[in-house]
């Protein structure tokens, strides 16, 4: 029983990490585009 609530919360954590993965990767990719578009251009 033990083993499956551990296994549960790794997978919550995963899912947790993954998200936030997103999100930050997101934001930055926002940030180089508002910063970036001059020197890009």
């Amino acid at each position: 029983m033990e083993v499956i609530g551990v296994a549960h919360g790794h997978l919550e954590h995963q899912r947790h990490y993954k998200c936030v993965t997103i999100f930050l990767g997101i934001r930055s990719l926002r940030i180089v585009g508002d910063s970036g578009i001059g020197e890009i251009g």
